[in-house]
C-alpha cells in the first residue's frame, strides 16, 4: 500500500515566500526597466525578447513533443508530487509551525521568482510601447491574482492536470509569439500584422503534430522489427 504524505509546511511560509518573490519581480522590473525601455531600441529589444520567449517556448514544447511521440516518458506528476511532499516532510521533521521556515519559504520564492521571469519579459516586450504599459502591467497583475486565488482554492496536488498538455499548449504559445517578435525585431513586416501570430499558432501546431506522428511511426516500426 503506496504510503501517503501529508503537506506539513503551513501556510505562513508559503505566503512570505510568494510576497517576497513578487516584491523581487517587481524591483527588478522597475529597475531593468527603466534602464532597457531608454536605452534601447525598441526593434532591438523585441528582437532580444522575441528570442528569450522562443527559447522559453521551445525548451517545454520539443520535451513534449518527444513524450507524446514516445520517445521519452510521460512525466509521472503524482510520483514527484510525492517525491517533494517527502522531502518537505523530512526537513526539519516536517513539523508545522507558526514560524516561518526555511524550506517552504525557498520552494514557494524560488517557484514564483523562476516562473514568473516569464512575465517580466513579456511586460518588458509590451511595455516598451508607452501606451501599452499600463495594459501590460494590469494584465500581468490580473494572471498573478489568477493563479494565486487558484492556489489558495486548490490547496492539494494537481496530479491529475495533464502536465504535458499543459507545457505543450504554453510552449506553442510562447514559441509562436517570440518567432512574431523575433521578426518585429530584425525589421520583418509581417503580412497580417498581429494577427500573424495566428498563423505561426496554426503552422507551429501542424509542424509538431507531423514530428509527433513521425515519432510515433518510427516508434512503432522499431518495436515491430524487434
Amino acid at each position: 500500500m503506496r504510503r501517503t504524505y501529508l503537506v506539513t509546511r503551513g501556510w505562513l511560509s508559503a505566503r512570505a515566500g510568494t510576497a517576497v518573490g513578487v516584491l523581487v519581480l517587481a524591483a527588478a522590473l522597475s529597475t531593468v526597466g527603466n534602464v532597457v525601455w531608454h536605452a534601447i531600441p525598441l526593434a532591438r529589444l523585441q528582437l532580444v525578447i522575441g528570442l528569450l520567449l522562443t527559447l522559453f517556448g521551445l525548451r517545454w514544447l520539443i520535451k513534449a513533443v518527444l513524450r507524446y511521440g514516445g520517445k521519452i516518458p510521460i512525466r509521472d506528476e503524482d510520483a514527484a508530487y510525492t517525491r517533494t511532499v517527502q522531502r518537505l516532510h523530512t526537513t526539519d521533521g516536517g513539523r508545522r509551525t507558526t514560524a516561518i521556515d526555511r524550506a517552504g519559504f525557498g520552494a514557494a520564492l524560488a517557484a514564483v521568482v523562476l516562473e514568473g521571469s516569464e512575465v517580466a519579459f513579456a511586460i518588458l516586450a509590451f511595455g516598451a510601447r508607452p501606451h501599452m504599459l499600463p495594459y501590460a502591467v494590469a494584465g500581468s497583475a490580473a494572471g498573478i491574482l489568477m493563479v494565486a486565488l487558484l492556489g489558495l482554492a486548490l490547496r492539494a496536488s494537481l496530479v491529475k492536470a495533464p502536465e504535458n498538455a499543459l507545457k505543450f499548449t504554453v510552449g506553442w504559445i510562447l514559441t509562436a509569439l517570440g518567432t512574431l517578435w523575433s521578426g518585429e525585431g530584425i525589421g520583418l513586416h509581417w503580412p497580417a500584422g498581429a494577427a500573424t501570430y495566428l498563423l505561426l499558432l496554426v503552422l507551429d501546431g501542424a509542424l509538431c503534430a507531423g514530428l509527433i506522428a513521425a515519432l510515433r511511426k518510427g516508434m512503432t516500426r522499431c518495436a515491430a522489427s524487434a
